[in-house]
């Protein structure tokens, strides 16, 4: 009954609208000027990172994949100015817009997002991918939370005061020892094996659990140093084999996983256009010859 009356009600105010437009249309009418704002488009999300992948790739997969339109606005680490008062890190820690003065952010639905596995568990509420039982979504934070574990053990090669040569042979040792890289790459191949659909938490559509387990391999593929580029990653690479090869030689259930997911058609045109940021050995993407030193991943 309420819902006839409302109707009923912005019907004759349309018939007076038009008459009245009839004889003066410099005014706005009474529909567009109360209700005009409740029909236009959404603004796209918005993503703050730095011009690399990164923590923000597994985001940008997920967006891609599942067809939403956003904005990418990068930032080089100079615009950032980490140690500087009046960098974008000072200024938006100021203004409230990043909680714990780290990117990246996404603004969406009015809201300032930060920390990366919240903004994937949001957009998977959002985008209905992190739903069902608390067992279904207890095994895909598992999941999640363990490339976690994996990226901490990259994070502190890369990261350390290490020269070029010894982070290259802390990258061949992760690479080689069976308790390093060889015994987290079997732990996801025995997850996606036990898994009863052909993604990771066993659920009927990808989820964050699959992003960024495939933002995982694909960073694995970078994990090379050497005196030439003064210790930043580059095509990892052992007698002429990619690394992450190797690694996958033997798990073929995870390499046709990763294949799998590369090929869907949202997912792979993101991968293969000129937004997604190249690395060397991945075999996707255009290269970023103007990306400054640093920044590679």
């Amino acid at each position: 009954m309420v819902r006839r009356i409302v109707w009923a009600a912005l019907v004759a105010t349309v018939a007076a609208e038009g008459s009245c437009n009839a004889t003066n249309t410099t005014k706005p009418g009474f529909l567009s000027s109360i209700f005009g704002g409740l029909f236009k488009p959404a603004a796209k999300p918005m993503l703050h990172y730095f011009d690399i992948r990164g923590r923000a790739e597994a985001i940008r997969m997920a967006l891609a994949d599942n067809g939403v339109e956003w904005e990418d606005a990068a930032f080089s680490g100079e615009d950032w100015g980490k140690e500087r008062t009046d960098g974008i890190k000072a200024n938006w820690t100021t203004e409230g817009r990043i909680a714990f003065g780290q990117v990246p952010l996404l603004e969406i639905d009015g809201l300032k997002l930060v920390q990366s596995q919240a903004i994937l568990r949001y957009l998977g509420r959002k985008l209905k991918w992190y739903t069902g039982s608390p067992a279904t979504l207890a095994q895909i934070d598992i999941i999640a939370e363990g490339t976690e574990d994996v990226r901490k053990m990259l994070g502190a090669i890369r990261y350390s005061t290490n020269t070029s040569r010894e982070k290259q042979t802390m990258v061949t040792q992760y690479f080689q020892e069976p308790e390093k890289g060889p015994r987290w790459i079997k732990f996801f191949e025995n997850i996606i094996k036990a898994s009863k659909t052909e993604f990771m938490a066993g659920t009927p559509r990808p989820t964050h659990a699959d992003y960024l387990v495939l933002d995982l391999l694909d960073l694995h593929d970078a994990q090379n140093y050497n005196n030439a580029f003064d210790g930043l990653p580059d095509c990892a690479v052992s007698e002429g084999k990619i690394f992450t090869d190797i690694l996958l030689a033997e798990r073929k259930t995870l390499k046709k996983w990763r294949e799998m997911m590369r090929h869907r058609p949202k997912l792979k045109a993101y991968l293969t256009g000129p937004d997604r940021r190249d690395k060397p050995c991945d075999g996707l993407g255009h290269p970023r010859l103007d990306m400054p030193i640093g920044q590679v991943y």
